[in-house]
């Protein structure tokens, strides 16, 4: 239920005993009642290094919450790679503490060297060359017995373990092999879901509507996408063949955006497919490339564009022993193919990756597992049917590893279970939560309203195949 994270872990820190740190009132979110520091050594290999600090915000339970005792603390593990806890709180903190239930704190923090934590990692040439730090949440068993009393490093340390939800996991084989292996194998089926919906909506809700089956919708777009070929307009010395190469560029990273997160981008659709069809038309298409990536705010979807790329690569390529450094896009076209082959808009998910062929940092400390154990509370594995880049197949070959884990299924969309918004899917975590309850065989949450307020009949992948749009691909 975490947003914009290719991870998402809820974990439990205690239960039924109040802490206190010091009170800082947030400017930003009224929610936000405390923040603090907490140091921590700066590389756990090498304490003469010094030390970090790691910060914190807290959004308080409340007083007297209307869902009973205090429970303790719940603290937000950032995923990404290298995404801020801190952020997360401030922006969807109170939000998952409406699901989990009001007698929750909830916390979130900053990893050693990046976004709020000092010192932060800075990969300018004035640094020291290769001192590096392992940019995982290593900190985080430090940071929770300092304030909170105890928390677990995942993985490592499973005596430690409460309750947790995982949602949206990668695949650990995938994630350490190259981060794009199997990932986007459900994304047609959210796109292919738009024209379903439009359809359903009706020409009145769905301005672009057309036809009398969803497929007509579907093949009304496809006439526009496959005109923005940058390869034959170069091999044909067209005059705008740059300016076709970043119209479908931006329209395929829009797309993986109206997917990850329905609930901002999907309602944009419409509109952006009849501004494509009308560039496509005037044979003028940088206007609309243009208005398109300051509507989303898309623009280069490449690691040049990201405000602190090394924070995201510092975790993403250390994490896969850097075997990708210095590799040609010649060797890459393995992993873009099996890409290619799976979405008509995959290969956009390897920018990440793909900046690990320039970074050449490496970490002292990789975990590569074992992965699994015997917790001390059953994990949660939560999923939408159809995540576009960590599809539910991870959570069903995660769980297994994990003593009683479980993998509540949500008939829905989007990446990780909030961008679905099923009240089914947020009534079983509060559960969890609130009095340990797990799914048992009652895991599966129908479909419930989709984009337009639509309520389809049957499951989502019984209307994209009666649709006849289950291979966007071929």
């Amino acid at each position: 239920m975490c947003r914009n994270q290719s991870n998402c872990l809820i974990g439990l820190v205690s239960r039924g005993a109040e802490h206190s740190i010091e009170t800082t009132q947030n400017p930003v979110n009224s929610a936000i009642s405390s923040s603090a520091a907490v140091p921590v050594p700066l590389d756990y290999q090498n304490h003469r290094l010094g030390r970090a600090s790691v910060p914190l915000i807290k959004v308080a339970a409340h007083s007297n919450s209307s869902d009973g005792p205090y429970q303790g603390i719940v603290p937000l593990n950032p995923g990404g790679p290298g995404g801020s806890g801190i952020s997360e709180a401030v922006e969807n903190g109170s939000t998952i503490q409406a699901v989990l239930g009001t007698n929750w704190d909830v916390v979130g923090f900053d990893p050693r060297g990046m976004w709020l934590s000092e010192p932060v990692a800075n990969c300018s040439a004035n640094t020291v060359p290769h001192q590096n730090i392992t940019f995982r949440p290593r900190s985080v068993p430090r940071v929770t017995d300092e304030y909170f009393n105890s928390y677990i490093e995942f993985s490592k340390e499973l005596e430690r373990v409460g309750n947790v939800v995982l949602d949206g996991g990668v695949s650990t084989e995938g994630y350490l092999a190259d981060a794009t292996s199997a990932a986007v194998y459900h994304l047609d089926g959210i796109i292919a879901a738009f024209f379903i919906y439009c359809h359903e909506a009706g020409p009145s809700n769905c301005s672009y509507y057309t036809g009398s089956t969803p497929k007509g919708i579907y093949e009304r777009f496809n006439r526009s996408f496959v005109q923005l070929d940058p390869r034959k307009a170069e091999a044909e010395n067209w005059s705008n063949a740059t300016d076709l190469e970043s119209a479908l560029l931006t329209l395929k990273v829009a797309l993986l955006s109206a997917a990850d997160a329905l609930l901002s981008f999907f309602g944009l659709l419409p509109e952006l497919f009849l501004g494509l069809e009308t560039a496509v038309a005037s044979q003028d298409i940088r206007p609309w490339t243009e208005q398109v990536q300051k509507i989303l705010a898309v623009g280069d979807p490449g690691p040049i564009s990201w405000q602190n790329p090394e924070w995201n690569l510092g975790v993403l390529c250390s994490d896969q022993g850097n075997k990708w450094y210095n590799k040609t896009l010649q060797d890459w076209r393995p992993p873009l193919k099996e890409l290619e082959d799976e979405s008509i808009i995959g290969e956009v998910w390897s920018r990440s990756a793909l900046g690990c062929s320039g970074w050449s940092i490496k970490s002292n400390d990789i975990f590569t597992g074992p992965f699994g154990g015997d917790t001390a509370t059953p994990i949660l594995f939560v999923s939408n049917t159809y995540d576009p880049v960590t599809p539910i197949e991870n959570s069903f070959s995660s769980a297994p590893n994990y003593k009683d884990a479980q993998v509540p299924t949500v008939d829905g969309m989007g990446h990780t279970s909030s961008s679905s918004y099923n009240l089914c899917g947020f009534a079983k975590v509060r559960a969890y939560f609130q009095t340990n309850q797990l799914p048992g065989n009652d895991s599966f949450c129908p479909l419930e309203a989709g984009p337009f307020n639509i309520i389809l009949n049957g499951t989502l992948k019984a209307s994209i195949e009666r649709a006849g749009l289950s291979d966007l691909v071929h």
